[in-house]
């Protein structure tokens, strides 16, 4: 059986690798509906994890008002942290603030470290695996000297409580490295991952200007979100970008309307795609049925069953739908698109062979070869 089986795809070996590449596309079209539906699915189900008042607001990019367009590099981070400080001058903030070094001729052990607020762990729910979190009085200082740190757990193996990072900054805990953060702003918003981190806890304002650090204004607290408008006259004056702001609850709203939006045409797209693909290796079997007739009735008179027939026909349908499903699982590589396509593989060699057995129990191969003659 085996050895007929691969002589009939020998035979239509152009048209197979045809219905392959179509396959494929229809797998393509389902994998990434699973992945765009299911991205935007675990934002929802981030951001409800939250219990942060609806005062909070995070800030997200729009075009930039520069003289030349947009600028990159050491200027453009520079305006970046003047309205940053602008903004925890006027406003209360917390937050992250990465540590970043732009003169080439200055070393700085702590470029990639994060200067966080007081209330940073609290807020986003982060939870210790090891070690302390940071005590009050370790916040807002004007030194570098004695500054706590805290890693993620991906460290772990490599440092331990109590071990000094770069031989000064002693580390004091560690961060459950499974954990993530999702921050309010709009449709743009992801949760991001807690991936080889390194916290030290927020110093004085005036400490940050001075030595030219970020100051930490990832969520801007106000009772009234008119005045965030300052905030983006001072980002004009200089020249730099202003920001869209959204609350916690304005961000949900956003993504709970893009999943309607989205679901709709993108399930209506993948539904066509997938018909006709369908529908292809539906004619392809019949097509083959119709052409091979007077062969496929030598092989029943050999002593092959029905089963047997429907099995030889079907067999390169079946080969199909696994090329094309392994190749789409392997480009998209995520559990989620790799069941759903598994599943849409299994329906479609289903569906497929119900009116292939349907035609040959009604028109056997011996009634189609007396009808042609």
């Amino acid at each position: 059986m085996l050895k007929i089986i691969i002589s009939d795809i020998r035979q239509e070996l152009k048209f197979y690798i045809l219905l392959v590449i179509q396959s494929l596309l229809a797998f393509i079209v389902i994998g990434t509906v699973s992945i765009t539906v299911g991205e935007y699915q675990r934002c929802d189900t981030a951001i409800k994890e939250y219990d942060i008042s609806d005062n909070y607001y995070g800030k997200n990019l729009t075009e930039v008002y520069t003289e030349h367009g947009r600028s990159g590099g050491a200027e453009e981070w520079l305006m970046k942290m003047q309205v940053d400080h602008f903004i925890a001058e006027n406003f209360h903030t917390e937050g992250y603030s990465f540590i970043n070094t732009y003169d080439v001729d200055q070393e700085n052990e702590l470029d990639g470290v994060e200067f966080v607020t007081k209330n940073f762990f609290e807020l986003f729910e982060l939870k210790l695996v090891e070690g302390r979190f940071f005590t009050e009085e370790e916040y807002g200082t004007s030194t570098l000297q004695n500054t706590p740190m805290i890693m993620s757990g991906d460290y772990l193996g490599e440092y331990k409580l109590g071990d000094m990072y770069e031989g000064k900054y002693e580390i004091v805990g560690f961060i459950d490295q499974n954990s993530s953060m999702m921050l309010p702003g709009g449709e743009s918003s992801r949760p991001l991952p807690i991936y080889y981190e390194k916290y030290i806890p927020v110093k004085s304002l005036s400490f940050m200007e001075e030595n030219g650090f970020d100051y930490p204004a990832t969520l801007i607290y106000t009772e009234d979100k008119s005045e965030l408008r300052k905030i983006n006259e001072y980002a004009e004056k200089l020249g730099t970008y202003p920001y869209l702001f959204a609350s916690f609850a304005e961000t949900k709203a956003i993504i709970d309307g893009t999943i309607n939006q989205v679901n709709i045409p993108i399930f209506i797209v993948s539904s066509i795609i997938s018909a006709m693909a369908l529908l292809c290796l539906i004619q392809a079997m019949l097509e083959f049925v119709r052409n091979n007739a007077e062969e496929l009735l030598i092989h029943m008179m050999c002593g092959a069953k029905l089963s047997d027939i429907i099995l030889r026909v079907g067999a390169g349908t079946v080969l199909t739908a696994f090329i094309s499903a392994i190749t789409a699982i392997i480009i998209f590589r995520t559990a989620g698109a790799a069941l759903l396509i598994s599943l849409a593989a299994v329906i479609a060699v289903i569906f497929s062979l119900v009116p292939i057995t349907i035609r040959l129990k009604r028109k056997p191969p011996i009634a189609a070869v007396k009808e042609e003659k």
